[in-house]
This record gives C-alpha cells, sequence and structure tokens, in this order.
C-alpha cells in the first residue's frame, strides 16, 4: 500500500506536490504534519491564490545566489509559487535560530516573518516580489558575491 503524502493532506494537493514538504510521508503527530501547518497551507493558497507553475527561472536564481551567498545558514526549506502580481518565496527554518536576530536579518532581504507553513517547531518569512525586484535582488547579491557559481538563465 502505498504511504500517504502530505499534499495529499490540504485542499490543495496540485499546488503542494511540487514541494519538498508536500512529498513527505505522512505521519500522526509529527511536527510537519501538525493540523495547524496543514491549515495554514490551505489558507496561503485560499489567499493568494498561486499557479501551479515550474519555469520560474529568475525566482530560482535568487534563491539559487541566497543559497550560495552568506546568507546561505538562514535560508531552508524554500518554496516558490507565480501569482499573479508576481511571486511570492516561502523561507522556513528551524527554530534554533534567535527570533528577532533572524526576522531583523531577513527584512533585509525582503522577508517578513509568517504563518508556519513547514514544521511547528520552523518559523516561516515571506517574500513577495515582482519580476524586477527578483531582477533587483539578483544584482545586488551578485555585486556584493560575484557570480561564478550563478547558472545562466
Amino acid at each position: 500500500m502505498d504511504s500517504i503524502k502530505l499534499y495529499q493532506k490540504t485542499n490543495y494537493p496540485k499546488i503542494y506536490q511540487r514541494c519538498y514538504w508536500g512529498n513527505a510521508e505522512y505521519k500522526e503527530n509529527e511536527h510537519v504534519c501538525n493540523p495547524l501547518i496543514i491549515s495554514n497551507r490551505n489558507e496561503f493558497v485560499e489567499k493568494y491564490q498561486p499557479i501551479v507553475k515550474q519555469d520560474m527561472p529568475l525566482a530560482y536564481q535568487l534563491v539559487s545566489l541566497l543559497k550560495n551567498s552568506k546568507y546561505r545558514r538562514i535560508i531552508d526549506h524554500v518554496e516558490v509559487y507565480k501569482i499573479s502580481s508576481g511571486y511570492i518565496i516561502l523561507n522556513s527554518l528551524y527554530n534554533h535560530y534567535n527570533r528577532e536576530k533572524l526576522s531583523y536579518v531577513l527584512s533585509l532581504l525582503g522577508f517578513m516573518e509568517y504563518s508556519q507553513m513547514y514544521s511547528t517547531n520552523a518559523y516561516t518569512f515571506i517574500k513577495f516580489a515582482t519580476v524586477q525586484q527578483l531582477r533587483d535582488d539578483i544584482r545586488m547579491i551578485k555585486s556584493i558575491h560575484g557570480n561564478f557559481f550563478i547558472k545562466k538563465y
């Protein structure tokens, strides 16, 4: 018998079946399988109405840059969604970090604290970005860290 995946527990399996969280096996009483997380994910879709889309090179280029920059320790469990006004980037980190310091540093990158979307023992941060904002962020990070490791899109 096939195991139940987390995306199957949401009201929006088509949205979550492609993300890391969604493909985890459902286990009762786990931090990532918590009803609060599933409820938050349903509310996220109802509020922002993300489009199921895989081709988002600028958004993924920004995520790649962040993961390979001095910020790599505070970029984890990233999910990217296309919305009518641009993109949403979710970043969820386990809560062994100081929340205030983490919020401050991520705010410098345009992220703000959001409802827990990955696990009950992780903080989630959200960033809204237009295509131009993604380009500006990419340019800024490249200017700081160079672009020797960047895949061209």
